[in-house]
């Protein structure tokens, strides 16, 4: 990623300064909801939860390419597998397709 390229990016993928960051990822413990504007979270078991979140800060390291968005399953035979999205869309539409597969047992 060049130096040029921004950093950090609101839900909706439009690029911030990171002091905006900072202060939207402190706001994220006001709504710690399973279901909110940053995070989906779905719980199978006891064991096992799929956890999708917004990071905002770009985890692609490739230019062009912002991948500011996380899935990861914490639990069972798929613990700590992870996925990174450029977008909320894509993120929790993969967070369901991620749940299913973990249910049926299937390689998500």
């Amino acid at each position: 990623m060049s130096n040029s390229e921004p950093r950090y990016f609101d839900p909706t993928g439009a690029p911030m300064s990171v002091e905006e960051w900072s202060a939207l990822f402190e706001r994220r413990k006001e709504d710690m909801s399973p279901e909110s504007w940053w995070r989906k979270e779905t719980v199978l078991g006891s064991d096992v939860r799929v956890s999708t979140v917004w990071l905002g800060l770009d985890h692609s390291f490739l230019p062009g390419q912002h991948l500011y968005w996380e899935t990861m399953v914490f639990g069972g035979d798929h613990d700590q597998d992870q996925w990174r999205y450029g977008s909320r869309e894509e993120a929790l539409d993969d967070h369901e397709r991620i749940v299913s597969a973990v249910r049926e047992g299937r390689e998500p």
